[in-house]
């Protein structure tokens, strides 16, 4: 009797998991997974069940065979592997398809996967999609995962923090305080990074309503920068009348 097959399976078992724990990284600074350089398998596995396709697939990987990898990923996917789910979420974020690893990351998450939720919020993190990366690191906090409540209260951290300057340099500026114009248009800025642009418009706003040349003028900038080109040249030629130059 062969006994290749059981082998392989029974290797997988421990093989997987030091891959996925070498993919986590709680540190933020690693960021969140990485492909091992370990030597896998030598030779594919011959049975089709999850745990050898999956197997299969880093060794794929291994040999820098992308393709084979993801027919293993996505056949072992099937058969309702969360951490096979996983990996082709892995496999699609090394590629830069950040859509289809939230895709296989959300299917992984909905049957349980905390890791998964949490690579979804960090994925959204890193697209300054705030509101769904503290839904989702929310999500794999209450499943347990330590690491996840901790970018969830960061991340709050920063936005009560940046909701605090808002609110403390709007008022000063109501007040005819014309030293919080700048700061107004940081908090801008950031929040058009961060996907809020009505709350952006309304710090731009301000300043377009109340500021000097200088002011003006870098928020002519800030608009270039965001391919408001014509709002960008009412700032820059407003900006002239009072005495800067006009932009190139």
């Amino acid at each position: 009797m062969n006994k290749l097959p059981i082998i392989v399976i029974l290797m997988s078992f421990s093989l997987f998991n030091s891959v996925v724990a070498s993919h986590y990284h709680p540190d933020r600074g690693d960021k969140f997974r990485k492909i091992s350089g370990t030597s896998y398998i030598a030779q594919p596995a011959e049975e089709e069940d999850d745990e050898a396709l999956l197997t299969r697939g880093f060794f794929y990987l291994e040999q820098n065979n992308p393709g084979e990898a993801k027919k293993c990923f996505k056949k072992a996917g099937k058969m309702g592997n969360t951490e096979v789910l996983n990996a082709v979420g892995i496999l699609y974020e090394q590629q830069n398809q950040l859509g289809k690893a939230i895709k296989y990351f959300k299917k992984a998450g909905k049957m349980g996967n905390t890791d998964a939720l949490h690579a979804v919020g960090i994925l959204y993190e890193e697209q300054n999609i705030l509101g769904k990366a503290m839904k989702y690191f929310k999500l794999a906090a209450e499943k347990g995962d330590w690491s996840a409540l901790k970018d969830w209260l960061d991340l709050y951290l920063r936005q009560n923090k940046l909701a605090h300057d808002e609110k403390r340099y709007m008022e000063a500026a109501n007040k005819g305080d014309k030293k919080a114009l700048p700061k107004l248009l940081e908090l801008g800025d950031i929040f058009w990074q961060q996907n809020e642009p009505e709350k952006a418009e309304k710090c731009f706003k301000k300043v377009e309503n109340m500021g000097d040349g200088d002011d003006l003028y870098d928020l002519g900038v800030l608009y270039q920068k965001q391919n408001k080109l014509k709002k960008a040249e009412k700032c820059f030629q407003d900006s002239a009348v009072l005495g800067m130059p006009l932009i190139n």
